[in-house]
């Protein structure tokens, strides 16, 4: 959907504007549904002035919901990045996700943020950076057990030694 250039501005506070002009060519392109309405219901964290919506790989902001129009378009959007470049959006994201998102933000959406890092993980290169991702994925770790879901968990344990 996003020209590769565009796509660092997605991740960025000041960016916000060329993202929703983005979507709106996506819209008009049939790519992207536009959605109306506040949906601001479960499932759904206010990052950075987005919404995310868990695992539905919809985007919300101004009281509206976008979503690819199929999941086929989802995965072809996504095959427009790169393999050589995956890892570092990935990682891209997840940073940006983590910094941006509050305290219980974080704790709703654990699974995503640690996953996206995870996805990046061999670019993470400083020291305090490993040491916090590790303790993210000690947590994430927990928690996965404590809802009963152990190979989840031991995959989250794995990813932080």
């Amino acid at each position: 959907i996003l020209d590769r250039g565009d796509v660092p501005n997605t991740l960025d506070a000041q960016g916000h504007e060329g993202f929703a002009d983005s979507l709106d060519v996506a819209v008009a392109e049939g790519l992207v549904v536009r959605e109306g309405g506040s949906n601001t219901g479960g499932g759904e964290s206010r990052v950075g002035g987005w919404r995310a919506g868990r695992g539905s790989g919809a985007a919300h902001t101004g009281g509206q919901t976008y979503r690819f129009h199929h999941d086929q378009i989802q995965l072809a959007a996504y095959q427009l990045i790169p393999p050589i470049d995956r890892e570092a959006f990935h990682l891209k994201i997840g940073r940006a996700l983590w910094k941006l998102s509050s305290p219980d933000e974080l704790e709703e959406f654990l699974f995503v943020v640690v996953d996206q890092l995870h996805r990046g993980r061999s670019l993470i290169i400083g020291s305090e950076e490993k040491t916090a991702f590790a303790g993210l994925c000690l947590m994430a770790g927990r928690s996965a057990m404590a809802m009963g879901a152990f190979l989840p968990a031991k995959t989250y344990l794995n990813a932080g030694i």
